[in-house]
């Protein structure tokens, strides 16, 4: 005799469990999407990258003084990517196929991705895990209880 366990299994190796799941974890991601823009946008905030460090440092002394009396979380003449406060008002998360990225809809969004990198605009490699862990925990009960009709 199967246990819960193992039809539970067998439910998630059949392949349209799987592009349900996909699925799941997609609609679960956009539904808790201000979560994530949150987090950036608090990374932000303080100049932080990424990939650990800060975003990178003003050139001209004069729009760091500027940048730091607009903004002196980030430190003195750290990068912040915030100016008008349209760019990061204008962050969201959507589809792109099969895959999800951040970006922003407003007109710098383009110049300032291009000379910081998009990349910026996401999750670190912990925020990933940690939201990641939410999400599969969320879809995975809601999967087993579809299976076992709660």
């Amino acid at each position: 005799m199967d246990s819960p366990f193992d039809s539970l299994l067998n439910s998630l190796q059949s392949e349209s469990t799987e592009s349900k799941f996909r699925q799941l974890i997609s609609n679960v991601i956009m539904i808790n999407s201000t979560e994530i823009l949150n987090m950036v946008k608090g990374r932000l905030k303080y100049g932080e990258g990424v990939n650990g460090g800060k975003i990178g440092t003003y050139k001209s002394n004069e729009y760091a003084v500027f940048k730091n009396k607009q903004n002196p979380l980030a430190g003195f003449g750290n990068v912040d990517l915030f100016l008008t406060g349209e760019l990061t008002d204008n962050i969201t998360v959507r589809r792109k196929g099969d895959r999800m990225e951040i970006i922003s809809t407003d007109e710098k969004y383009s110049k300032i991705a291009n000379k910081y990198g998009a990349y910026q605009f996401g999750l670190t490699d912990e925020q990933m895990q940690e939201f990641l862990k939410e999400c599969y925990y969320v879809a995975l009960e809601s999967l087993i209880n579809k299976t076992y009709g709660k």
